[in-house]
């Protein structure tokens, strides 16, 4: 299967989205041909309390290796840098908002949807820190059919 890193940053709840919406974009995501998995930083357990409540959880020193997931959602919680790298150069495309995951994923050559805040001038933020020469796709919150552009941008 497909395997999609959706990274989980504080950035996707915001007055434009929330984790209920989040939760629909999960619910929206085709399972057939693809495993997701949902790697966590350090913010993510405080704007994140259902998403921790649905799905099995993997912490760092229970991970071995990406190919030993089975199931179609899987949070890998608070990997260390190694094995986030690992995750994020086996994936076959990353979902994230504007943070240094579009740069990991842009060097690891990884294509990469990135959502930018609306509130932060985000044209202007593209312009100047897009991924250079990667194949990314660029989403702002705020739009009402954000979690249908997800889905129909999977790789």
């Amino acid at each position: 299967k497909t395997i999609i890193t959706i990274h989980l940053s504080n950035k996707w709840i915001n007055k434009f989205y929330t984790e209920d919406d989040f939760i629909d974009l999960i619910l929206q995501l085709p399972k057939k041909k693809y495993i997701y998995v949902l790697t966590t930083d350090k913010t993510t357990n405080k704007k994140f309390n259902k998403i921790y409540n649905n799905f099995k959880i993997i912490d760092n020193k229970d991970f071995i290796s990406i190919k030993e997931l089975k199931d179609n959602i899987t949070i890998l919680d608070k990997l260390n840098y190694e094995n986030w790298i690992n995750v994020i150069y086996s994936s076959n495309q990353v979902i994230t908002p504007e943070c240094g995951c579009v740069h990991i994923s842009s060097a690891c050559k990884v294509p990469v949807i990135i959502i930018y805040s609306s509130d932060n001038l985000p044209e202007a933020i593209h312009k100047e820190y897009h991924p250079w020469k990667s194949q990314h796709k660029k989403l702002i919150f705020g739009d009402a059919t954000i979690n249908k552009k997800i889905v129909s941008n999977l790789a």
